[in-house]
């Protein structure tokens, strides 16, 4: 992959990079009036200060306790940072039409701008920002540039070196100079094939691939039956949270994700699943809800989502005692092993909280810290990273005759956590599709996610999409 290259158009990159630094110029014209500098001299105590007045401001309109429980603070200073976490934790906080939130808003169309000019575009067209020397992620092509990133396993000596302390970069490969893990949307659209148009990016991505790890590990009935069915496992919880009638009322004509209605307000399902998977707390539930929810027109109530938080135990009564035995075998062994493949990460010290498991509604918390999210999280992360390899290595044996020819049809570009790319010839598109299909279908019966399924006893499809 890394001879193959990835390739970018120099074209778009550079419209995007003006488009974008025009942005980030009108920005803060706007913001001059009112004192507050984004960059240069000064505007570290102005954007302190600026964070420090919303807080205030934002614990007029929501409780005290929420407001201070979702934010950041410095380490050394203990100031309130402008760091996107507590952007979007002090927006969700204040009515939409404030005129802070109207500021926020605008601080995150700065921060987003800034930062894909100086991650993406300088160092792809030029050099990295604060570094001239280091070229290394620098295009080589004048219509369509190829990058040749350098690629890292994690951990290991090079990346990562952790070892088994390592997070949930455990069995993966990591990607540099440039990121192309963490393209944002802007610089994925830039992306060409070195064919021009005679080629096309061809992608292919896991569907729901953390939340189907998930059941397989805990036998979830509801979800299981969702899965089998070829259902959509975020549809359940929207019914839940908004109840079908208010669904029609707000212009639903079908209940499910292929409604555009209904794909909006299935967001807020998928994130109350994905927050029952991860033991995200109310303060955060609501959080994410409520910026959510803004072009919904629809306000949440704290209290809704600490009901939802109590509620896990009775209403995903097999997700949580899956849940609560790895959070003991973390506490008997001070670590966590996959089933059959070896791959372990270390929790020494890691404590229940056994005073709020045996309360009449129990929670699953750690006594004195907060890895029990990394504890449920990492079984789930590293048997998605697993899967996604073994499609990689299926597709480049079954691939080497071809992509090893003088003339390849197709180059494998690169894999993310639940997806992975080619750069293919446009006449040899419906070929390479037919074969990815091949190799989930492969791993999905004799690979890793089938062995899984026979250990666990419970069958979930490997799903994918284009």
């Amino acid at each position: 992959m890394a001879r193959s290259g990835v390739g970018f158009s120099i074209d778009k990159l550079t419209r995007l990079e003006v488009h974008l630094q025009r942005r980030i110029d009108r920005i803060e014209r706007v913001l001059s009036p009112i004192g507050l500098k984004l960059t240069g001299p000064g505007s570290l105590k102005a954007r302190y200060g600026f964070m420090a007045g919303t807080m205030r401001r934002a614990m007029r309109f929501t409780d005290p306790e929420v407001v201070q429980g979702g934010l950041v603070f410095s380490e050394k200073q203990g100031l309130l940072t402008d760091k996107d976490v507590n952007r979007s934790h002090l927006r969700g906080c204040l009515p939409p039409r404030h005129t802070r939130a109207r500021i926020l808003r605008l601080m995150d169309h700065h921060a987003a701008a800034t930062k894909i000019i100086g991650s993406y575009t300088y160092p792809l067209l030029r050099h990295k920002r604060r570094n001239p020397d280091d070229r290394g992620s620098v295009l080589i092509g004048k219509t369509v540039g190829m990058a040749y990133p350098t690629f890292y396993p994690t951990p290991s000596a090079t990346k990562d070196g952790t070892g088994e302390e390592g997070g949930t970069q455990q069995v993966r490969l990591a990607i540099k100079h440039p990121p192309l893990q963490t393209l944002p949307p802007l610089i994925q659209r830039c992306r060409g094939s070195r064919w021009g148009e005679r080629g096309v990016v061809v992608g292919r991505d896991a569907e729901q691939l953390e939340v189907r790890i998930a059941t397989i590990f805990s036998g979830d009935p509801r979800l299981l039956a969702e899965f089998e069915g070829g259902g959509d496992c975020y549809r359940p919880a929207t019914l839940q949270i908004f109840g079908e009638q208010r669904l029609r009322d707000a212009g639903c004509r079908d209940l499910r994700k292929s409604d555009r209605v209904f794909s909006r307000y299935r967001q807020i399902g998928k994130m109350a699943v994905l927050a029952d998977q991860f033991l995200s707390s109310a303060a955060t539930m609501f959080t994410q809800a409520r910026s959510q929810s803004k072009t919904l027109g629809i306000e949440f109530d704290l209290e809704f989502f600490r009901e939802l938080e109590l509620s896990r135990a009775e209403a995903n009564p097999h997700l949580f005692e899956w849940q609560t035995r790895l959070a003991f075998e973390a506490q008997e062994k001070g670590y966590l092993m996959l089933p059959f493949f070896e791959v372990r990460r270390n929790f020494v010290g890691f404590r229940v909280d056994q005073r709020k498991l045996r309360w009449k509604r129990p929670m699953l918390r750690e006594q004195g810290g907060k890895r029990i999210h990394e504890v449920v999280n990492f079984p789930v992360q590293a048997m998605g990273a697993l899967s996604m390899l073994e499609v990689q290595n299926r597709l480049h044996r079954e691939l080497m005759p071809e992509m090893t020819h003088r003339d390849p049809p197709c180059h494998m570009m690169y894999p993310v956590h639940d997806a992975i790319y080619f750069d293919c010839r446009v006449e040899w598109q419906e070929e390479l599709e037919a074969r990815i299909a091949e190799a989930f279908e492969w791993v999905e019966q004799h690979g890793v996610w089938g062995r899984l399924c026979e250990v666990a006893g419970n069958f979930v499809a490997f799903a994918h999409s284009k």
